[in-house]
């Protein structure tokens, strides 16, 4: 079938379906920004802890991709905010401010749907 598209439908066929799908991927790392005793109380599994006034000293232990998706999330979003203003300055490209833990919560669920 595939054989007989022409380029045109190919691209459709690309920007349509395949593009969308990796909108659902999830993000090679979550950190969590939070406190110690906040991360202890409760966290998203597989979150990556790394308080936001550490992340600069942190983060390239983590991964020296500047060009990694990084998920991060704290209570409400403020200091994750800070983390991902640090992470921009030292290059990270694909840093995106999640909110908070509830918000991170809600995104990780909706990924793991859409992928299933």
């Amino acid at each position: 079938m595939i054989m007989n598209m022409n380029f045109k439908q190919l691209l459709f066929i690309a920007f349509t379906v395949l593009v969308p799908l990796t909108a659902f991927a999830s993000p090679d790392f979550w950190i969590d920004v939070r406190s110690d005793q906040e991360y202890a109380e409760s966290h998203l599994p597989g979150a990556i802890h790394i308080p936001f006034d550490t992340v600069m000293e942190k983060v390239s232990v983590l991964t020296s991709d500047k060009n990694a998706e990084i998920y991060l999330y704290c209570r409400s979003g403020h200091r994750a905010g800070i983390a991902l203003k640090s992470m921009q300055a030292m290059g990270y490209t694909n840093v995106k401010n999640i909110g908070g833990l509830t918000a991170a919560l809600k995104l990780e669920a909706s990924i793991k749907k859409a992928l299933q």
